[in-house]
């Protein structure tokens, strides 16, 4: 949880983090500027077992073949990942099951991303496009990729764009989001406070104001009191 993987280089598979025949879980994680000369720049996982990863953000990774994942012979679980700008593509995944969910995987090998075997992805933004409900392929408006922001703009397409139901049961399986639906890719957006707030004591009464928002996803302001 919550762990920095940088600027590692392999002679072999896996720049960043890789494993045969395991179950590892990573979530929050950060994974970029690595360097393999074989699969995987950033992660690669291969010979077996499950692997999931919730909330990670890979970028910047190189490869000769994969620079972003590599999963061969694993299955795993994507779920708000943002995997971009990685030399050598965007994410293998072969002899396994791949399922990917609300994620980003854009700007990779030169805006070329490798995407195949076998895979299932829903409610993500692909760049190039890929068969599945509620894929996209748009520009996601990072906040700021040349420093390392890759949050999402007030205005970008990814805003409330997945879905909380992963599996199509009728119930949400996520519950922590903001919005009338959860964010594409590694982070989650929160509407900004109010501005310009000003109180003032009017009898037994408190009377409030604040600026209008201009934001196109606001819809009300949660006020909370307390004695």
């Amino acid at each position: 949880d919550n762990s920095s993987v940088a600027t590692w280089v392999s002679n072999g598979p896996g720049g960043g983090v890789w494993g045969n025949n395991v179950s590892p879980t990573l979530r929050y994680c950060t994974i970029r500027n690595n360097e393999a000369d074989a699969s995987g720049g950033g992660v690669n996982f291969y010979g077996g077992g499950y692997a999931k990863l919730t909330n990670c953000l890979i970028v910047g990774n190189s490869s000769t073949s994969v620079g972003g994942v590599s999963l061969d012979g694993v299955s795993a679980t994507i779920i708000h990942c943002t995997i971009s700008e990685n030399t050598g593509g965007g994410l293998t995944a072969s002899g396994g099951y791949a399922g990917i969910y609300n994620s980003i995987i854009t700007n990779n090998n030169n805006g070329v991303n490798e995407v195949w075997g076998s895979v299932g992805i829903i409610y993500s933004n692909i760049e190039g496009g890929y068969d599945g409900e509620g894929n996209i392929d748009a520009d996601p408006l990072f906040t700021d990729a040349d420093n390392g922001d890759y949050t999402l703009q007030p205005d970008s397409p990814c805003l409330d764009a997945g879905t909380a139901d992963l599996n199509g049961d009728g119930t949400e399986d996520i519950t922590d989001y903001i919005g009338s639906a959860p964010d594409m890719g590694a982070f989650e957006s929160n509407l900004p406070a109010p501005t310009g707030f000003q109180y003032a004591l009017q009898s037994s009464s408190v009377m409030l104001w604040w600026n209008p928002s201009t934001d196109e996803n606001f819809q009300y302001f949660l006020l909370e009191r307390s004695t």
